[in-house]
This record gives C-alpha cells, structure tokens and sequence, in this order.
C-alpha cells in the first residue's frame, strides 16, 4: 500500500479497492504513520457483496485499524481504554469505511453501531435522490453537525410570516449527544 500526503490529508492508495483512504494531516499523526506498514482488510460478512475494506497495520505484532489508531491519536490512549470499558466502538458517521477523518469518526455504544447499520445507514442510502444526509464532528467543538442539501425541490415554511422559502441546504448542530443525532 502507497501512503503519502497531499494537501491537508494522509491518503492511502492500493489495488485492492477502487477509492482512496484517507484521514486529516497533522505532522505528529503522519511522522507515526509513515513509520507503519498498513494494508486492507475486508469485514467479514454474511453476504460476501457487503463487505466493507479498512485499512490496517499489524506493525509490531499489535494489529490496528486505521480509524481506531486515528482516534487514539486525538483522544489519547485513556479515552480508547475508556471507550473499550464502556463498550463502545468508533464509528464512521458517514458509514464509508475508507473515511477515517477525525470529523467523520466518532465513540458509539456498539448496540447503537448495530442498529445505526442495520437502519440509518440502510435508508440514508435509499433517500439519496432527493437529499444527501450527512453527518460530521467538529473535533474542536465537539459538536455534531447534520448537512441536508436537497437534490429536489424543497421549501422551508415561515409560519410567522406565511411564506414559502426555497431552500437548498439545511444545517444543524447539536450537543456531544450521539443518540439524539442519529434520532
């Protein structure tokens, strides 16, 4: 696997996938990651089309995934451990595996990863030809944000005013409250 920076990202590049991996470049994450062999490996899965790639090292005989080597990095190894405790899992809010940016990983209770995959992922999915539904975390606010850009006609009503307004997009935020997010 070929890694390497361009830009503001740490891209990671092999034959075994059609896209790109790739996570945020900072000078302290990429000096740890150049120093690794990473590759990927595909989830396992019942129906054998669903499977999903992650890139991962297995450097010094302690494998490790991308996404969870990336957390640790910003949360630091207590919060990992913490995380593990409690039984939660990083997760990949826009659920593309490849996707391993600080804004698009997040802590979960496994339970909620489950039924996220099951449901949310599932329909966000059928929805796409009338709006895009995304959702992100600003590692500095630790916020959530939801984006919709409508890909129909859409309006939002004032009912104060009576008006129809056209709209293209919509942003909300919310508190570091995963559950209400995804509700």
């Amino acid at each position: 696997m070929e890694v390497y920076v361009s830009g503001n990202q740490i891209l990671f590049e092999s034959d075994k996938v059609k896209s790109l991996g790739f996570t945020d470049y900072n000078e302290v994450l990429w000096n740890k990651i150049k120093e690794m062999k990473w590759n990927i490996r595909f989830s396992r899965s019942k129906n054998k089309k669903k499977q999903k790639p992650y890139i991962y090292s297995s450097n010094k005989g302690n494998p490790v995934d991308l996404h969870r080597f990336v957390m640790e990095h910003w949360y630091g190894e207590s919060e990992m451990k913490k995380a593990k405790e409690r039984d939660y899992v990083v997760d990949h809010l826009s659920n593309e595996s490849l996707n391993c940016k600080i804004s698009n990983l997040c802590f979960i209770p496994r339970t909620l990863n489950t039924s996220k995959g099951n449901d949310f992922d599932i329909r966000r999915k059928e929805v796409e030809k009338m709006f895009a539904l995304n959702i992100f975390k600003d590692f500095r606010t630790q916020l959530f944000q939801i984006t919709i850009v409508f890909n129909d006609p859409a309006s939002f009503i004032d009912l104060e005013n009576n008006k129809r307004l056209p709209i293209a997009k919509f942003f909300l935020l919310y508190d570091n409250k995963f559950r209400r997010v995804l509700t």
